[in-house]
């Protein structure tokens, strides 16, 4: 495998991404036996809100594009700009996952921010969540839908 490298967001970017959302999220839904063009279109107006929401909590925060060759892979977006570096969001497409991409992207993100912390929120549950963990994020806080977790580096 191509190590994955990172670049800057560009407008050239936001359909590789948003097919990435919503092909990460489209699976259950469609189990769930709803109506396929209801589930896109809810989808597409989830990664709306998600930007938005990011952007708007995050006005900071870089994003870059997970690229392997010369595709665009995943997404990496990460706001250093406070005492902790939070880790707002890490996409990789499924049809790239467990191949160790989000693992190489995660370990090279936690060397580049060696003794800060660094937070971010998961979905309780998901496989994510277990991920994190391998990674030495630990589990300060939780509600209802969501871990927040830490990992202070050395």
């Amino acid at each position: 495998m191509t190590e994955p490298t990172l670049r800057p967001e560009g407008p050239v970017d936001e359909p590789a991404f948003r097919s990435m959302f919503v092909a990460i999220r489209r699976a259950p839904m469609d189990a769930s036996g709803f109506d396929p063009e209801m589930v896109e279109r809810l989808l597409q107006q989830q990664f709306d809100l998600q930007q938005t929401g990011y952007r708007d909590t995050y006005p900071e925060a870089e994003t870059d594009a997970i690229v392997v060759g010369d595709e665009v892979v995943g997404r990496l977006i990460v706001d250093a700009s406070g005492e902790r570096v939070v880790l707002v969001d890490i996409m990789i497409d499924p049809s790239h996952q467990q191949q160790g991409i989000g693992t190489q992207v995660l370990r090279d993100m936690i060397a580049r921010h060696a003794g800060r912390a660094i937070e971010l929120h998961v979905d309780l549950g998901s496989p994510a969540e277990e991920w994190y963990h391998q990674h030495g994020f630990e589990q300060v806080a939780v509600n209802k839908l969501q871990a927040h977790m830490v990992r202070v580096t050395g």
